[in-house]
């Protein structure tokens, strides 16, 4: 079996968090949808709601914010220190990378190509007219993301 490379984007690459900072770029810190997001947070963080109820509670609060302005946000955060330097290094060596994320697509997308990785999910959130609608794609990877990162890389390598 051969290499691969996963990385998660924010808090790993990222010095920073996407979706929270697109929501703070949109909202003023003390209003209802901050309030609520940080709410989200703190039940995740106490283990009171999986991945599939914080990231549908976080994604909710995107209604009406711009996939471009996500795009914008993430593209002014910075990496942590060397990120390139580790991400030629694979490079070099002809290992495949890719990004793994529950930050919106676009955000990954972003990532993807700025670092010259192969690959990257993140996940889907409708949009309409490049506005999001706050839910998230039934589609499978943002199915799969959603129970978990470790059952996502496990369906990479499993044969069903």
């Amino acid at each position: 079996m051969g290499s691969l490379v996963i990385y998660d984007l924010d808090g790993t690459l990222l010095d920073g968090d996407t979706p929270y900072s697109s929501l703070r770029n949109h909202y003023q810190e003390n209003s209802p949808e901050m309030e609520k997001a940080w709410g989200y947070w703190n039940k995740y963080s106490q283990g009171e709601i999986d991945d599939r109820e914080f990231f549908t509670g976080v994604y909710s609060l995107f209604e009406g914010i711009s996939v471009q302005e996500v795009i914008d946000t993430t593209s002014t955060m910075d990496y942590f220190y060397d990120v390139e330097v580790i991400t030629d290094y694979f490079k070099e060596r002809e290992i495949p990378q890719m990004i793994l994320s529950h930050s919106p697509q676009e955000a990954v997308d972003y990532h993807v190509k700025r670092l010259s990785l192969d690959s990257g999910t993140g996940l889907s959130i409708k949009s309409d007219n490049g506005i999001y609608t706050g839910e998230l794609d039934d589609d499978i990877h943002t199915q799969k993301l959603l129970d978990g990162k470790a059952n996502f890389i496990d369906s990479l390598f499993s044969n069903k």
